[in-house]
């Protein structure tokens, strides 16, 4: 006889102990729905920990621009984008909860991420995104100002410059940052410093200041680093539509295409139809074309146009071939065709037929501005 209520129980137990440890985890972004949008649509994060979120602000270059957001479940974060300050630029985001934070890196466009590993100066490498790994002692910064320092636990960062163009530090529990013999007092640009509860601070962190709205330091829940997501950009709605028989392929196909970002459309006709042109964005009569998102416009409209076409028959007999180029299904009004007609062994060309009567050279054009029905006359070079 089965025992129902105790194999009940047990899932209770077991659900309530993992709902518990995955409310008291550090969150952490393994994916998005979207990297750019416009303000006020809503990017869904995945990942984990999300349970207790209390803040999620996007960032760049000192700017600070902070979202509402909905909690749908542990794993799931619905955000609503805000009005960028700077909506052409690429944002990172930073996500706290109560029990943890989580900031976005990933560079885009805007180069690759340096990772130091060494024992003093951070190399001049032209990166704008460094991490100074566990174990790690930097003791300065190259002189080309990074956007973004992450400090891993175990590692030092000493002598940070006082003007440091808008850009960010974060420091992990157990990570060291040292500003002594830095005075940021007097900085026009110093840096936004974001540190976990146990990050050594030694001297004096950078205060607000500077023409970037810099917020200065301030201390979080802590931290840890969601790799490979974002970079977030203001985006615009690229709208598609179709009149005839054809389709369209957007390249990059998201639903959304960053502000200043170009995209590619490709139009291909149905059975028995022809591309004709373009309408909206672009006039172009090109099947293929490239587009920039432009800035500060929230959609772009364009329509892709398909006519029916001429369709060609050919007739070519057990005497040999008869080859169009281009080879298409239907053609448009007054375009060129050029017909080859190719005997097999034992015959030869005589002449054409049907729209090309009386030519007797191959190959031969032919203008399409109706259906149109040709063949190829050949003759055997043996008597039967």
């Amino acid at each position: 006889m089965s025992k129902p209520f105790p194999s009940l129980l047990i899932s209770i137990l077991l659900w309530n102990w993992v709902t518990l440890c995955s409310a008291d985890a550090a969150p952490h972004i393994s994916a998005t729905d979207h990297t750019a949008a416009p303000a006020g649509e809503t990017i869904t994060f995945t990942g984990s920990g999300f349970t207790d979120t209390t803040a999620v602000t996007f960032f760049w270059s000192g700017m600070m621009n902070p979202a509402a957001f909905s909690v749908i479940r542990d794993d799931t974060l619905k955000v609503t984008v805000p009005e960028y300050q700077r909506g052409i630029r690429e944002h990172f985001v930073l996500v706290e909860t109560a029990t943890g934070s989580t900031v976005s890196l990933d560079p885009g466009k805007l180069g690759e991420v340096f990772k130091f590993t060494g024992n003093g100066p951070v190399p001049e490498n032209g990166s704008r995104f460094i991490i100074i790994k566990a174990g790690a002692v930097a003791t300065s910064l190259p002189s080309f100002t990074p956007y973004f320092v992450y400090v891993e636990s175990g590692a030092v960062l000493q002598n940070v410059p006082a003007n440091f163009h808008g850009g960010f530090i974060f420091g992990e529990n157990g990570a060291t940052l040292d500003f002594r013999g830095t005075d940021f007092t007097t900085s026009f640009e110093p840096p936004v410093v974001f540190y976990s509860p146990d990050t050594s601070i030694l001297g004096s962190p950078p205060p607000a200041a500077g023409s970037f709205g810099n917020i200065g330091s301030r201390q979080v829940t802590p931290l840890s680093n969601s790799p490979g997501i974002g970079p977030f950009s203001a985006g615009v709605q690229v709208n598609v539509s179709i009149a005839g028989d054809g389709t369209v392929e957007k390249n990059p196909d998201t639903t959304y295409i960053r502000q200043g970002g170009s995209f590619t459309l490709t139009a291909t006709p149905g059975a028995g139809s022809v591309f004709q042109a373009w309408s909206g964005a672009s006039s172009s009569s090109s099947p293929v074309i490239s587009l920039s998102a432009g800035y500060n416009v929230p959609s772009i409209n364009i329509t892709a146009t398909f006519t029916r076409g001429h369709v060609l028959e050919t007739f070519a007999g057990s005497g040999g071939t008869i080859e169009a180029s281009p080879s298409l299904t239907a053609y448009a009004t007054g375009e060129s065709i050029t017909l080859s007609a190719t005997p097999k062994p034992g015959y030869s060309f005589a002449g054409w037929g049907g729209a090309l009567s009386g030519q007797t050279s191959s190959p031969a054009t032919l203008t399409m501005n109706s259906h149109e029905t040709v063949s190829a006359i050949f003759q055997p070079t043996t008597p039967p």
